[in-house]
């Protein structure tokens, strides 16, 4: 009576590996590879904790895990983001952070921050392009009066400030 147990269990833990492999697709196959491998000893090992491997204690290690669609969305995230911090590109930044936005509150943030921060960051190298050809309308002005300070940001189109 054993062994219908424990196929009923390996069952559902290669079930649940395939669907999480199917979910990985994108990354390299080495990679999922290891992943999946890795989790499956994980929860053949939590398991078996008490020395024999049923059906209730695969359940609850699968549980524990939460759903393959879930843990792959994290994996994939991770993955993107650690190829982001290696290559420095904005773009890379940006797909990664995106991908992180839709998991999390956190990730929605830094996205925010992110776009207010590279749109800044343009807006200065456009003005400072455009300094030489309009240099006295061209700039970043401060204006203030006794009570309070006004900052402007000029591409030098229109009138001196």
């Amino acid at each position: 009576m054993t062994t219908p147990t424990v196929s009923d269990a390996q069952r559902r833990i290669d079930t649940y590996l395939g669907r999480l492999r199917r979910r990985l697709r994108g990354l390299n196959d080495d990679h999922v590879r290891e992943i999946v491998e890795e989790l499956r000893g994980h929860i053949v090992e939590k398991a078996a904790g008490n020395g024999e491997m049923t059906s209730a204690a695969v359940e609850a290690a699968l549980a524990a895990l939460g759903s393959p669609e879930d843990l792959a969305s994290q994996y994939v995230t991770y993955e993107l983001m650690a190829r982001a911090e290696v290559s420095r590109s904005p773009v890379r930044v940006l797909e990664s952070l995106f991908r992180w936005a839709s998991v999390s509150v956190a990730g929605f943030l830094v996205l925010l921050g992110s776009i207010v921060g590279y749109w800044l960051g343009g807006a200065f190298l456009l003005c400072a392009a455009l300094k030489p050809f309009h240099p006295g309308t061209a700039g970043l002005w401060t204006f203030s009066d006794s009570a309070s300070v006004e900052v402007s940001l000029r591409l030098g189109f229109g009138s001196a400030p």
